[in-house]
């Protein structure tokens, strides 16, 4: 909404604000020339390509939990629900909260919604000169790939055209789940590893419970068989009677 692009306008443009001095503000936007910022405005923001919108992107809109003020934006792209993968265009932070604990928290909660909807890869790309990206990367175990050679061209201004060397990270389903695997490393760095013991108790009765259900459903379905046409209860009814 207009009224989340205000604040995140004005703590993304390099003013200073809430007692943060003023800021060079490439070190927010630098390395995203396709995103239009910093923005002048909220209005010039709202409308700006970051919060542009497909059918098959979407943007996270991150918010303080006490002052509700929007500190954070990550945008996902390229939706392929046929292949099962997603990628992670960027994540945009104010400077009090870039490397902070709720900027791994939002990319933790992101990554944890995305697999659990059952995507198998989420990709990500940023400038071999981006350390934050770099980092951020890292900081939610996504795995470099490779870096690619001459990737993009960036328009600087009409008369200068700069190419972009990037890096290749991604994050699988299977480096992500399992014991030991990097949702277990990123949910301990952001609660502590007394959370991730409590965390890892349920999770192994919550499959308990899932795989007792599973043995009843198995145990219905032969019933049934057993049964024929006849409903499972009505089949228990049946053999009480004989």
């Amino acid at each position: 909404s207009l009224s989340l692009a205000s604040s995140f306008a004005l703590n993304t443009s390099g003013s200073s604000f809430e007692g943060h001095p003023s800021y060079d503000p490439s070190s927010v936007w630098g390395f995203l020339p396709l995103s239009g910022g910093p923005f002048p405005t909220p209005s010039a923001l709202h409308g700006s390509p970051l919060f542009s919108t497909s059918p098959s992107q979407c943007v996270i809109m991150c918010l303080d939990s006490v002052t509700r003020k929007c500190v954070g934006a990550i945008k996902l792209t390229e939706d392929d629900p046929a292949n099962l993968s997603v990628r992670l265009e960027y994540s945009i932070w104010t400077p009090t909260y870039q490397g902070k604990q709720q900027e791994v928290e939002a990319g933790y909660l992101a990554l944890g919604k995305i697999f659990g909807m059952g995507y198998r890869r989420v990709s990500f790309d940023c400038d071999v000169d981006d350390s934050e990206g770099r980092k951020m990367a890292g900081r939610l175990r996504f795995a470099l790939e490779g870096e690619r050679m001459k990737d993009v061209l960036i328009e600087v201004d009409e008369d200068t055209v700069v190419s972009r060397n990037s890096y290749s990270f991604a994050l699988l389903n299977s480096d992500w789940n399992g014991e030991g695997g990097a949702r277990d490393h990123v949910f301990e760095k952001i609660y502590g590893r007394r959370a991730l013991k409590i965390d890892k108790g349920r999770r192994k009765e919550d499959d308990e419970d899932d795989n007792e259900l599973k043995i009843k459903k198995e145990r219905e379905k032969e019933e049934e068989k057993e049964g024929g046409d006849v409903p499972a209860l009505q089949t228990e009814e049946l053999k009480k009677k004989n």
